[in-house]
């Protein structure tokens, strides 16, 4: 069994064993007052499987990363770049200003 805080999984050999599994587990989250969401959990067996935002499929062998999460992470390093060019061009301005401050006191102290 895996547990990451309110989402988790577990792994059985087959198809009964998947319903006693899902149902005593079921049964102790209750058991422990959990509030359960029925409407995202699944308590079917299943071989292909959302979890944290990846694609579980145990028929493949594979494990797919949800276009959600890649689009979320490509939109936060395009922010990060963006970030750092601003701040690049800030800390250009800035340079550009001492600069003229430098040479505008060097005419004004000869």
């Amino acid at each position: 069994m895996a547990i990451f805080l309110d989402d988790g999984w577990g792994s059985v050999q087959d198809r009964q064993d998947c319903y006693a599994t899902a149902q005593a587990v079921r049964n102790d989250l209750g058991s422990a007052r959990f509030t359960v969401n029925d409407e995202k959990s699944v308590w079917e067996p299943t071989q292909v499987l959302n979890w944290l935002g990846t694609t579980w499929n145990s028929i493949l062998g594979t494990l797919k990363i949800v276009d959600r999460r890649i689009t979320k992470t490509l939109n936060t390093i395009d922010h990060i770049i963006n970030k750092i060019v601003w701040f690049q061009q800030e800390v250009w301005l800035l340079l550009q200003v001492k600069l003229f401050q430098l040479v505008l006191w060097l005419v004004i102290s000869v």
